[in-house]
């Protein structure tokens, strides 16, 4: 079991790393109006770049159009819920690495 679990964390940590790499040339505005543009340096950078990944994962996981998607009602599983935690915590640590309002990013999709 144990093995098994970590050949999914593997996969979806490589396919965040391939949406990660297509993500950077090809911005969608469903994921920019979350996060903003891509720093053009500096240490930011990595930050956008894992939150982009991330956030992207989530969102074409879970069929959302815009924003991290809803924290409660019928279609929201525990699944759901641990995805949008994961997206969310990328996306709060580059609100306050670029100071982007972190209220403005949580508050996109609810």
């Amino acid at each position: 079991m144990e093995s098994q679990l970590h050949d999914v964390d593997s996969q979806l940590t490589d396919d965040r790393r391939i949406r990660t790499h297509q993500l950077r040339r090809n911005r969608p505005e469903r994921v920019t109006d979350v996060i903003g543009q891509r720093p053009m340096k500096g240490d930011r950078i990595r930050a956008w770049d894992n939150a982009i990944g991330c956030l992207d994962q989530h969102q074409s996981a879970h069929g959302l159009t815009a924003g991290l998607g809803p924290t409660q009602g019928r279609s929201v599983t525990g699944g759901f819920l641990h995805s949008r935690a994961l997206a969310a915590s990328t996306v709060y640590k580059l609100t306050q690495d670029n100071g982007i309002s972190h209220d403005n990013a949580m508050r996109i999709g609810r």
